[in-house]
C-alpha cells in the first residue's frame, strides 16, 4: 500500500498529521489481489495519483484532527470523501456523530457495529494472552485499531475508495 503523510497547521496554531493510504502500487513490487488490477503510479508519484474524481475513505472520530482531515482532503483534491466511524462499544460517544461528518463535507457517513467482532475475536483473545501494559492496563485502545481497520477495509472495497487516510494527534 502507498502511504502519503503530512502536516499542517489550522487556526490557533494546532497542528494536524495524517496519512492517505492507497491500494495502488508500483508494479516492482509484486503484489497481487485477486480480481483487482493494480495499476502503477503516474511518474509524478502519488501527487499525481490524487486526483479530482477519487472517493478517500476516512477514519473518522469527529475530534478536531480528523473533522480538519476530512475538510481539508475535500478541498485540496476535490474528492468526494466518505466517513467511517467504529462502534467498538464507545456508547454515547457516538450520538451525533453522523450529522457532524455529513455537516463537515462527508457525502457519507458508515458507523461499522463491531461489538460483537471486537469482543469475541480481539478482547476475548487479549485476556486469554495476558496482554497487559505494564502489568496494569489491558490493552484497550490499541486492540481496537485492527478491528476498526478491518470494518473500515470493508466499507472501503464495497464503496470503491480510491485510498484511505487517518489523522494521527501523536497521543497514541
Amino acid at each position: 500500500m502507498r502511504c502519503r503523510s503530512g502536516s499542517g497547521a489550522i487556526s490557533g496554531g494546532a497542528a494536524i498529521s495524517f496519512r492517505v493510504h492507497s491500494r495502488f502500487h508500483p508494479p516492482s513490487l509484486g503484489h497481487s489481489l485477486p480480481g483487482i488490477t493494480i495499476p502503477p503510479l503516474p511518474v509524478g508519484g502519488l501527487r499525481d495519483w490524487l486526483r479530482a474524481d477519487m472517493k478517500i475513505l476516512v477514519a473518522y472520530s469527529g475530534g478536531l484532527d480528523t473533522s480538519v482531515l476530512l475538510l481539508w482532503l475535500k478541498e485540496k483534491y476535490n474528492a468526494e470523501i466518505i466517513a467511517y466511524c467504529a462502534d467498538v462499544g464507545q456508547g454515547d460517544e457516538l450520538d451525533g456523530l453522523e450529522a457532524k461528518a455529513l455537516s463537515t463535507g462527508a457525502s457519507k457517513c458508515f458507523i461499522g457495529d463491531l461489538k460483537e467482532d471486537f469482543a469475541a475475536n480481539y478482547i476475548f483473545p487479549m485476556i486469554q494472552a495476558g496482554a497487559i501494559y505494564e502489568g496494569r492496563y489491558l490493552l484497550g485502545t490499541s486492540i481496537a485499531r485492527p478491528c476498526i481497520t478491518k470494518g473500515m477495509m470493508d466499507v472501503a472495497l464495497a464503496e470503491g475508495a480510491d485510498a484511505i487516510a487517518h489523522g494521527a494527534t501523536g497521543k497514541g
